[in-house]
């Protein structure tokens, strides 16, 4: 413990590598410590914030493995979709957030992975792929109209102001007549 919080504070003076080192240590010299999954998790945050998405994937995927059951194991997915985006692996990442919300349809974790998913697939216009999805999970959180609405509009907002037309904004109005977002006559 008195080696996790000396990591911890290295992390805070922005020692990054001595930090990682100080987790190894940890690692290495109490494998079945109980806060080994507080050890894996910040280790892996610690990659994200030195930019080696593969090493913090790597340490993500060894604390979801080792650890599922532990809030730690289930940040640690969330937290792994997350680096699979950073990383330009979007389709792991999609697997990822479906992973949360199959295994945990209930939890914290698979409200946001839920969300984050959501709006991976109306960023490629693809929300009916999202709600089919769902509705095979079990205890999962139903799909809010609105919720879906405001994706649609955000993507295609999105999609405009990166310069890739208004096709999606079209096709968003078509979706959804009558829409609080859709633009009035004046």
């Amino acid at each position: 413990y008195a080696l996790y919080q000396k990591a911890l504070m290295q992390g805070y003076l922005n020692e990054k590598e001595g930090k990682i080192k100080t987790l190894e240590n940890v690692l290495e010299q109490y494998p079945s410590a109980s806060i080994i999954p507080s050890v894996l998790l910040e280790q892996s945050e610690c990659y994200v914030e030195l930019g080696k998405y593969n090493q913090a994937i790597a340490t993500y995927k060894q604390l979801v493995q080792n650890y599922p059951s532990t809030s730690q194991g289930r940040n640690g997915g969330l937290q792994l979709a997350i680096a699979y985006l950073n990383n330009g692996e979007k389709e792991k990442a999609i697997d990822a957030y479906k992973n949360i919300i199959i295994n945990y349809p209930t939890s914290d974790e698979a409200r946001v992975a839920s969300k984050d998913l959501m709006n991976l697939y109306a960023a490629d216009n693809n929300l009916d792929l999202y709600t089919a999805f769902i509705s095979t999970v079990p205890g999962a959180l139903p799909v809010d109209r609105s919720e879906l609405e405001e994706a649609a509009y955000n993507a295609a907002e999105a999609s405009y102001y990166n310069n890739q037309g208004v096709d999606l904004f079209l096709e968003y109005l078509e979706k959804y007549p009558g829409s609080s977002y859709e633009p009035s006559v004046l």
